[in-house]
């Protein structure tokens, strides 16, 4: 046989070796986990007075899942509305007073010195109201944030709060409950030379305990200190992996 011809035929068979071996699919071991973990607190401290969810509770977004004693909180927006009824009526009357005051300037009744004094008792008394009326929604805030709402539709991982505990939110946050979004995921970790033909978006397969079902990768993260790289894999089927939290998984990708 002719040289040539024989060259070239070895030449095409490397090149089909290498284009079969670039696209054999790739499969690495995983697990399957709740999504986005958090410790959920509030920002205020107080007593705790009630809790409404315990673990393994799945929560709607907007939902109360635990509530402080507020009579403290209540009482401190009274005293601050209060504040705010008695101040206004004084600002109120040092407007007007300033306006007459600057009329009469305008005529030359009122001398510079007496304009200033009048624009110095409004602006304390205009200042003193604001403060009030800054107390009174900070107030307000206290009161709404003396309840703990699901920030979305999450399930409840653990619970570390108990009727009357004190919460103490003076330096750091107290963790109160334990939550995940309520959608499980599927991670994966591998070293980074494996990374070739992995891209965001793609579509895999994750098959568990005798199930298979359809995913795709949503983050693709890589450590260049360690040389290893992590996956993050979204399932729509939510359904299909019900109850599957701490399951491995299987993850092959074409």
């Amino acid at each position: 046989m002719n040289p040539a011809v024989l060259n070239l035929r070895k030449f095409v068979g490397i090149l089909l070796l290498l284009c079969a071996t670039n696209g054999m699919a790739g499969e690495a071991q995983g697990v399957l986990h709740w999504d986005d973990r958090a410790n959920l607190s509030l920002p205020v401290s107080g007593v705790i007075e009630e809790v409404l969810v315990s673990a393994g509770q799945t929560v709607k977004q907007g939902q109360v899942m635990l509530k402080l004693d507020t009579r403290r909180a209540k009482a401190q927006l009274q005293a601050a509305q209060a504040r705010l009824t008695r101040f206004k009526p004084g600002r109120d009357e040092a407007e007007r007073e300033l306006e007459r005051a600057e009329e009469l300037f305008d005529r030359t009744v009122l001398s510079e010195v007496e304009l200033q004094q009048v624009k110095i008792d409004f602006a304390e008394k205009d200042a003193a109201l604001q403060e009030a009326r800054a107390a009174v929604v900070e107030a307000g805030l206290d009161v709404e944030y003396s309840e703990l709402k699901a920030p979305f539709d999450l399930v409840v991982l653990h619970n570390h709060a108990v009727k009357g505990q004190a919460v103490v939110n003076s330096m750091q946050a107290t963790p109160l409950i334990e939550v995940a979004r309520h959608r499980l995921v599927a991670s994966v970790s591998l070293p980074a030379k494996r990374l070739a033909g992995i891209k965001k978006g793609q579509q895999v397969t994750v098959s568990y305990d005798g199930k298979t079902v359809a995913g795709k990768i949503t983050t693709v993260t890589y450590d260049a200190g360690k040389q290893h790289s992590a996956l993050r894999i979204d399932i729509a089927d939510q359904q299909a992996v019900k109850g599957a939290a701490g399951y491995p998984v299987l993850v092959t990708w074409p």
